[in-house]
Formats: structure tokens, sequence, C-alpha cells
């Protein structure tokens, strides 16, 4: 090392060239990212590991080497597969998803992804799929110095995927010096036994996290195919649940999706009960759907007992307690969030949403500067920025927002018509609630997101008319009662009575 130290950076350009010849093609592509050149120890053979700080994890998305579009869903099920695996090391801390897809595609430092993901530690990879083989090269890097702690590559049959992630895994334990809890035993297994099955399954993952109705129903149509390979296949039976729950009240209605959604969420914890992502869904279904908030709350809490990684739980969790009132643990869930996933805008978003919702408007703008730093052109961004300026009393601004081109939707031309009515202009607020109104003639469109326009327009009887149907519908917007855009109608005896109807969730603080 002395000797290395001196002769500088040419010696270990030199021994990364040789290892690439030796490796092949993947590796020299693998040795160009990262700063993976300023040097390596041998294979295997980790630099000091006294810090701590080294078994905190980014597993950064496997490079798609050949860049083949319909195999891009199999090079992001390693990548998360692999994470969720090193998650299950006692002491090591994985940054989550989100914030470790942010440097996708980006010409990002080891050192300034290693702060901005708050880890010690990157896993980065290439993935080359030909037929029915993949060849795979990880290393693992230190973030302090850019050292690869260690490397290796792989050359496995499709049907090997799984012994191939678990090598993987165990040999970057092995680097940390971690001891497996319970012995030597597999860190991932995907629930099933057929290889064509648990390559449909990461298919209907990848579709499913594009979050647009279309690709939502394809990933139904994978997850369908998964089952019919394996009925018992137990994470796909989660998968279909979710899916019906992300098409509940933004694509469908709830009486329609939900009931689906049920059966599948029963089926996967009948083979698995103790599938943390299934019972985040069930929790889902009794809070948005059936309004039963201490079943939510003791599903969701088991959920983050068995994962605690699961931010999708912690959402859920949050969404109950804001129900309650309990503003605190609220806002402590969606911290626990966002450090986790620091460098998402999903985290600053939620944690200001509830911020507004607390009345804390001076907080909430700061983390909604964030979101716009984290992101600029997040789609969302401009409905954030209106609910807070509504919130704020300043509806013209918040119509500026409003009227951005990526303000669209059901949700935005709601609060368009809240804004006119609010600024006197109380033709053009039932012009736009009259085309809601023809638009959920078409298909559906939630039914409070009509009423609250009414309400603000000071129209009662035509805001409890839509609040009925909301409740028919068992629309997920009725949970959110308690926030300002309902001040209007509060002091309405049929409101109290509908929150009756509802429910309290005060019994889960």
């Amino acid at each position: 090392y002395a000797l290395a130290g001196y002769l500088g950076g040419r010696t270990w350009l030199l021994v990364g060239l040789s290892l690439a010849f030796l490796a092949g093609a993947a590796v020299i592509a693998l040795l160009l990212r990262g700063g993976l050149t300023r040097g390596t120890a041998a294979n295997g053979a980790p630099s000091s590991l006294s810090d701590s700080s080294l078994k905190t994890i980014a597993v950064l998305p496997f490079a798609n080497v050949g860049g083949d579009t319909a195999i891009e869903y199999f090079a992001e099920g390693m990548t998360d597969e692999l994470a969720d695996a090193l998650a299950r090391l006692p002491g090591v801390r994985v940054a989550a998803r989100v914030s470790a897809y942010f440097f996708k595609g980006k010409n990002v430092e080891v050192g300034e992804m290693g702060r901005k993901l708050r880890v010690g530690t990157l896993v980065q990879g290439s993935i080359r799929r030909e037929s029915d083989r993949v060849r795979v090269t990880a290393a693992l890097v230190n973030v302090a110095d850019g050292l690869t702690l260690w490397w290796r590559s792989y050359e496995k049959k499709l049907t090997d995927v799984l012994t191939l992630q678990n090598e993987i895994a165990q040999a970057i334990a092995d680097t940390l010096k971690v001891a497996l809890s319970g012995g030597s035993r597999a860190l991932v297994s995907s629930g099933t036994r057929d290889g064509e099955a648990h390559d449909l399954y990461l298919q209907a993952m990848f579709h499913e996290r594009q979050y647009t109705e279309p690709e939502i129903r394809k990933a139904l149509t994978l997850f369908g195919r998964a089952i019919a390979k394996d009925p018992n296949y137990a994470a796909a039976w989660s998968g279909v649940a979710l899916a019906w729950v992300n098409l509940a009240d933004d694509w469908l209605a709830p009486t329609e999706a939900y009931p689906k959604a049920l059966d599948a969420v029963r089926k996967a914890l009948a083979l698995d009960s103790l599938n943390a992502d299934a019972l985040g869904h069930l929790a889902q279904i009794e809070l948005y759907y059936q309004w039963n908030f201490a079943a939510a709350d003791r599903d969701v809490q088991h959920a983050i007992a068995l994962d605690p990684r699961n931010l999708e739980a912690h959402e859920t969790y949050s969404e109950l307690l804001m129900r309650a009132g309990a503003f605190e643990q609220a806002l402590a869930q969606d911290r626990f969030a966002l450090d986790a996933d620091p460098v998402s805008p999903f985290g600053a978003q939620g944690l200001a949403y509830d911020l507004i919702v607390a009345k804390r408007l001076d907080s909430a703008e700061v983390w909604l500067k964030r979101e716009h730093d984290l992101d600029p052109g997040y789609s969302l961004l401009p409905s954030d920025l209106a609910f807070l300026r509504m919130a704020q009393g300043r509806c013209a601004d918040a119509l500026k927002e409003l009227e951005k081109g990526s303000a669209l939707g059901a949700r935005a031309q709601s609060h368009r018509a809240v804004c006119e009515a609010h600024l006197g202009r109380a033709a053009d607020a039932r012009r736009r609630l009259s085309a809601l109104e023809a638009e959920r003639s078409q298909h559906y469109v939630a039914a409070d997101r009509i009423a609250v326009g009414y309400a603000a327009l000071g129209d009662r009887d035509a805001a409890f008319k839509w609040l009925d149907k909301a409740y028919t519908d068992r629309a997920a917007g009725l949970l959110s009662l308690n926030r300002f855009l309902w001040d209007t109608i509060r002091d309405d005896p049929r409101f109290r009575a509908l929150e009756q109807r509802i429910g309290s969730a005060r019994a889960v603080r």
C-alpha cells in the first residue's frame, strides 16, 4: 500500500485495466463509473472496516449494459431484491429505493452521492442479459475514499438468479464482517421456485411503479400470469392487492377496486402471514375503504414491526394519525420516511402537506422549497404549492400555480373551483364543477372533489348532496374532513352527522 501510494494513480489504473481484462467488458463498464478507478483492494479483500458508517449502504440501480429497454425491469428487479436482502443484515441500514434511484443516469461523484444519501458505502453494478443467461458485475465502494472494498463478476443461468443474488449479498456481508443471525441462511427468497413466475413478478412490479392507469392494469395482467404459473406465490397476490389499491379513488370507484384488493390480500396472507407488504395493503384497505381505524392501526403497526423500511406502511400510519388528529405523531412518521429517503421529493411533499393540515404554514413553505430543490420538474409541485397558498388565503397566487400545464386532473380542477369561488368568480367555479360532473358521468371522479367546490361557493345543499355520494362511494377523501377546505360548512349539523357516520379514529392515538 505504501508503494502504491508513492507511485500514485498510474499503478492503480494498470491494476484496474488488468482486472477488467480478466473479467470482461462488463467490469470495464463498472470501473468507469462512480470513481472505482481510484483504487481497489484485492478481490474480496476489504480495506479498513473500523468505521461503522460503512454499514450504511445505498444500492444504486444496476446499469443495463447493452441498453435493451425490454429488460430494464430485470435490472431494477435485481437492484431492489439485493437492497431488500442487505436490509436483513443485522446492524446494516440500507437507503430507501427512491433516493437510491435519484442518481440513475447521472454523472455524480461517489462522495457526493454518499453525502446526499447519508451512507458510508455504495453498491454499484452492471447487468447484461442474453437469452437464458445473465452476466452481473457488482462492487462495494467506500464513500470516504472511493476505494472498492469488494467486487466480483458472475455469469449464471436465469434460473439461478436467486442463487446469484444470495452470493452477492453474502459476499457483501462477509466484507462488512456482518454475521448472519440464526446462522447461515438465504438472504434472498422470491417466494416461488418457478423462475418464469419470478420473472413475470419483476415485470409486473416495474410497470406498477409507473403509476398510470394503463401501466397498473398491465401490472395486473403480469401478476395474474405469475399466479397462473404458481398459485401459491404470496408476493404476486400481494402485488395484485397493491394494484387494485392504487387504482381505487384515482381511476376506479372504491366500491369496485377495494373488494378485489381485499380478496387478493387475504390470499397473500393465507400463504404468508408475515408478509409485511400484504399487511400494509390490508391496513390501507381498512383505513381508506372500511374506515375500520382500530384494525388499520393494528395491521399497519404489525407491518412496520416486520419491515421497518416499509415506507408505504409509514405513510399509511401517518394518514391514520392525521385522521385521529394526532399531528405530532403523524409528523414523526413523515420525518422518519424523509430521513430514510432523503433525496426523494415524495418525503418532502408528505411532510409539507401534513404541516399545512396542522396549520404550520411557515414550516410547510420550507419543505416545499426543499421539494422544488430536489426536483424542480416534479409534476405534483404546482398543486402542492397551490394547496399552501390556499391555506394562506392567497387564492390568486394559488390559481397561478394551478393554471400551469402540469397541474391537471380532477384534484387540481377542484382546487381551481375553490379558488375561483373565494375570489368572487362564482360563474367560473360553477362551470368548472359542471365539467367535473360531466366527467364523472364518463368515468370515476371522486364526489368529494365536487362537493368541496360547492362548499366554497356557499351552496350547502349541493355540497352535502355530493358528500352523500362520496359516502356511498366510500371515497377516501372523506378521511380529510378535518382539512381547512371544509371550514365553510363545518358548522352545519349535516357535517357533524357525516363525521359521526364515518367514525372516530381518536382511539389510535
